[in-house]
């Protein structure tokens, strides 16, 4: 089938970013700027929240691809389903929700990367966690925290 008379003037007609070849390149700024700490979780019990903040920073439009938590304790960390791709505009900010529900009572480390599409922009942050003791099952840590070892001793010192 053929469309006769269809004139298109630019892409935004058809819901795409214009391609502007001498803006400056699409950068991301992710706040916080150094490792999302989470407050310490009993383990086995409930989720602690985290956020993400991704704002656009340039000239031009960058389509985050993929958004991934990687490394040995990946599994005690999470994202919603956040319908990607998706476009971040200069100025504007796309907020991601990360959860941490430790297994076990310990120290958690994992790595969420967020990745741009056509393009070697990778930006990373640090995810780090500690599941801890919950003995009175109040929902929440013994002691401030778990302990380095249980001696099975209450005496202190």
């Amino acid at each position: 089938m053929i469309a006769a008379g269809l004139q298109v003037s630019g892409c935004a007609g058809f819901g795409l970013e214009p391609f502007n070849e001498n803006a400056e390149a699409g950068q991301l700024r992710v706040d916080p700027a150094e490792d999302l700490v989470f407050d310490p979780m009993p383990a086995g019990a409930g989720a602690g929240q985290g956020e993400l903040q991704i704002a656009g920073v340039g000239e031009s439009v960058v389509i985050i691809q993929d958004i991934e938590i990687l490394g040995g304790d990946a599994d005690a960390f999470g994202l919603p389903d956040l319908s990607l791709p998706r476009a971040v505009r200069p100025g504007s900010i796309f907020t991601v929700n990360v959860s941490f529900r430790p297994p076990r009572v310990g120290a958690f480390v994992a790595e969420v990367t967020i990745s741009a599409a056509n393009s070697d922009l990778v930006v990373s942050r640090v995810l780090r966690g500690t599941g801890c003791n919950d003995r009175d099952n109040n929902g929440e840590c013994d002691n401030g925290g778990p302990p380095a070892f249980d001696t099975g001793s209450d005496s202190g010192g």
